[in-house]
């Protein structure tokens, strides 16, 4: 026999009250589950890319220094071409600044990478000098003692 629109029972007809709070519920769970876990990958992304920048001005330098006989400080290598705009200290660069750790001279130079927010943007500062060797702290500014990255 045909159901007709009339034999239709409530249930029927829609979700109640209780099954859309539950939805809810395992939503606001899985939520609280993978925000956190996306903040972290967040934070290695940006420290990743960290890395990889200061990569970017060991090269600049070697550039910079064959050409003009003395390295750079950031802002002259970002004016001279060697280094985008996003390096500029005042900019964000995927939550890391980038500062001259001293004025460089025709034979050394320093940069470090600060987090803008630690905690948020990153949980490591690095730094790299005219060795080439990327070092980090976790508990503040790093310097040419701190570990080597890996």
């Amino acid at each position: 026999m045909m159901k007709t629109l009339q034999d239709n029972t409530r249930r029927d007809a829609g979700f109640t009250l209780i099954e859309l709070g539950l939805v809810v519920l395992v939503l606001a769970i899985l939520a609280t589950l993978a925000i956190p876990a996306l903040l972290t990958a967040r934070k290695n992304a940006n420290e990743v890319q960290a890395i990889s920048a200061l990569r970017i001005i060991n090269n600049a330098q070697e550039m910079f220094h064959r050409r003009e006989g003395d390295f750079g400080t950031v802002e002259e290598l970002v004016a001279a071409g060697d280094l985008d705009e996003t390096f500029d200290p005042d900019d964000d660069r995927r939550g890391y600044r980038f500062f001259d750790e001293y004025d460089p001279t025709t034979s050394t130079w320093a940069i470090t990478a600060e987090p803008t927010d630690p905690g948020a943007t990153g949980d490591r500062f690095f730094y790299i000098d005219i060795s080439g060797v990327i070092r980090f702290a976790e508990d503040g500014p790093a310097d040419d003692d701190a570990n080597p990255v890996q």
